[in-house]
């Protein structure tokens, strides 16, 4: 590792031991944001993130030690463009997005894959099962004779729901947060096990998460078309107030062009 990353590591732990506010003081007419620490350079920088990337699938780092690696000692409205700007230009994605609403202390981690939520979630994966259960949310999805926790005949196996739509049986299975690998495989494994107890109907195969993440891009990207065909992705958004929920269908075939442009280098 060259000397310049190592002082970009550096950095970044020092970032991480200050708190976000720091004293106020008078700036005698000369703007703060513009008082800087040493800076590396923008291409070790973004050296330092996609090794990250390649190794751990993405580069987990505070929002303090990456505005000091920039160079800047507090946000403001231009160094926050700045980095932004850095990052669209490099096609990377902070998850949370770098708003106000980070402390100084906060972790952030940057991905070269969109990722993405839709607000805040419920306390666990049961109590998201049970509003979707009891509230009937599912039927905004044209699912209807929805049953919680079914066992396919001859198994011990319990799919978090099965339905019906038009002429269709469905399988639904709920992940709190990312689904990932695991939750796709289960998915097709219970669309199996209901085409072996009912050959001639169809299968739709329903996976909805909390994030859109890219190990569950990158596990559908992997499927047959066969597997495919019939297999729908939604991103949930919960409304603590109202106990709300409502659906996003993720387009996963417009993310697949990200890993082909990342040469493979993101992790499962």
């Amino acid at each position: 590792m060259n000397k310049s990353i190592k002082n970009f590591l550096k950095t970044i732990s020092a970032g991480s031991r200050h708190s976000g506010k720091s004293k106020t003081k008078k700036s005698n007419g000369k703007r703060r944001s513009s008082k800087r620490l040493s800076p590396i350079t923008k291409e070790k920088i973004l050296e330092d993130i996609q090794e990250a990337i390649k190794k751990n699938g993405c580069k987990s780092i505070t929002v303090g030690g990456f505005f000091r690696a920039f160079g800047y000692k507090r946000r403001g409205t231009k160094n926050t463009e700045e980095i932004i700007q850095f990052l669209n230009k490099n096609k990377l994605h902070s998850y949370p997005p770098l708003t106000k609403q980070l402390t100084w202390n906060s972790k952030i981690e940057i991905y070269s894959f969109p990722v993405k939520s839709n607000g805040v979630f419920t306390k666990n994966e049961k109590k998201l099962q049970k509003l979707l259960d009891e509230k009937g949310h599912l039927q905004k999805l044209s699912l209807y004779n929805v049953i919680p926790e079914h066992s396919p005949d001859r198994t011990r196996d319990r799919m978090d729901f099965f339905a019906r739509d038009n002429g269709r049986n469905v399988v639904v299975e709920v992940k709190l947060k990312g689904g990932g690998k695991k939750a796709v495989e289960q998915v097709l494994r219970y669309a199996g096990m209901l085409k072996q107890e009912d050959p001639k109907t169809e299968i739709r195969k329903i996976l909805i998460t909390g994030i859109q993440d890219q190990h569950t891009a990158k596990a559908i990207h992997g499927m047959t078309n066969f597997e495919r065909d019939g297999f729908e992705w939604y991103l949930y958004s919960y409304n603590k107030e109202t106990e709300e929920i409502d659906f996003e269908k993720v387009n996963y075939s417009s993310l697949f062009s990200v890993f082909s442009s990342n040469n493979g280098n993101d992790i499962i």
